[in-house]
């Protein structure tokens, strides 16, 4: 009996084995069929040549490379401030007035005291000289230190030491571009008091898109447009380039300075949209709407057997609706252009259009 049933055993076994795999396979066949389909639009990878521009938005400010500080000649206290930011000076116009301390003074009369001795000896030796009682070796040296004791007494009479007060004067004219000092501040000789900048003298610090700062280079020549006049048009030129991101704007910052015209030079801090035209070059490019970007940078979609691939692009500068991409990309190659967003890596795609260009 028990040798009969195992036969009959591995009968309904191999049965069993069978009905499992068929549903298996209708299982599968029933998922591939559900599979979703993501409708899309698809546009071309062309090889394009881009005039590219640059636009960059700043504002106007004193350039900094002609900045002028004035600083006090003497230690002292502040007892009034002239100016203001903003304020328009002309050469030789006060900017504060300065109570000299006690020790500048006395170097003065300590120098008059110098002078005086200097002055007495010299007339002794002389005397004695005449008199032929000494050497001239003595005398010679008497006076050279009666002239380098002149020479400071001079040059401390032109600082105007012997003055308790000291007028600070604008050594240029132009804009002050910032006041470092109040009234009753002590300052101690050589302090910085005010900077000036030469009313002809402006810049434009531009801020632009930092894919494409490797592209903008000292020289190249910038288009000025005033942002609130638009018929309102300047000249300048690349003064430098910075190479950090400014981390409010995220940015980077480019120094145009100005070609001012003839007659009254634009108001600082005025808003204005400048535009760097670069070099035409030759490039792949895809429509703008393919590029994407999240977490792990700018991405697109190839389309290739019916299904979307996710690629990983550097994108460049852009012209026209395009936009330059360097990656695993060749010239023809189907990209995803509308429906783009919903698409995962893998997802099998319909192609509802395929844009010429």
């Amino acid at each position: 009996m028990r040798t009969r049933s195992f036969p009959r055993i591995a009968t309904i076994l191999a049965v069993g084995t069978i009905a499992i795999c068929t549903s298996i396979s209708r299982s599968m066949a029933g998922d591939a069929a559900n599979e979703p389909v993501a409708a899309v639009i698809t546009a071309p990878v062309a090889q394009s040549t881009f005039s590219p521009v640059v636009t960059g938005f700043g504002q106007i400010e004193p350039n900094p490379a002609k900045v002028q500080t004035v600083a006090t000649a003497h230690a002292g206290t502040i007892m009034k401030v002239f100016v203001r930011p903003g304020q328009t000076v002309g050469k030789g116009d006060a900017i504060a007035v300065i109570a000299r301390a006690p020790a500048s003074q006395q170097s003065y009369q300590d120098a008059q005291t110098a002078y005086q001795f200097a002055k007495s000896k010299v007339d002794r030796l002389q005397k004695l000289w005449d008199e032929k009682v000494i050497t001239r070796d003595p005398l010679d040296q008497a006076k050279i230190n009666l002239r380098n004791a002149q020479s400071a007494l001079q040059a401390l009479t032109r600082m105007g030491v012997q003055n308790s007060v000291e007028t600070i004067k604008a050594s240029i004219a132009g804009i002050v571009t910032g006041v470092s000092v109040s009234k009753g501040d002590r300052l101690t000789q050589d302090a910085k008091v005010a900077t000036l900048a030469p009313g002809n003298a402006l810049a434009v610090l531009l801020g632009i898109d930092s894919n494409v700062e490797d592209e903008v280079h000292v020289g190249m020549p910038v288009r000025l447009t005033d942002a609130f006049e638009p018929s309102t048009h300047y000249e300048g030129s690349v003064s430098a380039v910075n190479r950090v991101i400014d981390p409010k704007t995220r940015l980077v910052d480019v120094l145009v300075a100005l070609k001012l015209p003839s007659g009254d030079p634009p108001l600082v801090g005025g808003h204005v949209r400048g535009k760097i035209v670069l070099p035409e070059r030759r490039t792949l490019s895809v429509p703008r709407a393919a590029v994407l970007y999240d977490q792990k940078g700018a991405y697109l979609f190839v389309v290739s057997g019916g299904h979307a691939h996710r690629i990983t692009v550097s994108p460049g500068l852009e012209s026209g609706g395009r936009i330059a991409v360097s990656g695993a990309l060749t010239a023809g190659m189907a990209v995803v252009v509308q429906g783009n967003y919903e698409l995962q890596d893998g997802m099998k795609v319909k192609r509802v259009a395929h844009a010429v260009k």
